[in-house]
């Protein structure tokens, strides 16, 4: 690198890396961790729609999996108050679906996802 370049870099807010310096995260790495959540939020969606009565699926989203929990958003009041107390019969249902998580946390949230 010259000179110039080193300045143009400095300027630009970055820091050269040294010779034979890699990146602290690759971009595959950071896309192999973006699908493999994609692929977990998935399951936990197909998992809580064979596991949740039908009526809690039009107040109900998965948002993902956090430390092996499925975040169950719900946007309805009467239906949260419903789940809270039936999380752990519900969280054995889904187990048996999908073995690797640990269970299910619902969350209160405003509305339905804008997807």
């Amino acid at each position: 690198m010259t000179e110039r370049q080193y300045q143009q870099v400095l300027e630009n807010g970055g820091r050269a890396l040294r010779c034979g310096q890699r990146l602290a995260a690759p971009a595959g790495a950071i896309l192999r961790a973006a699908a493999k959540g994609l692929r977990w939020r998935e399951d936990a969606r197909r998992a809580w729609e064979r596991t949740a009565r039908p009526e809690w699926l039009d107040v109900t989203a998965v948002e993902g999996v956090e430390e092996g929990l499925v975040v169950v958003a719900v946007w309805n009041a009467a239906c949260l108050e419903t789940l809270r107390p039936q999380a752990p019969h519900l969280s054995r249902d889904v187990r048996m679906l999908l073995p690797r998580v640990r269970g299910l946390r619902f969350v209160r949230c405003a509305g339905p996802p804008d997807n």
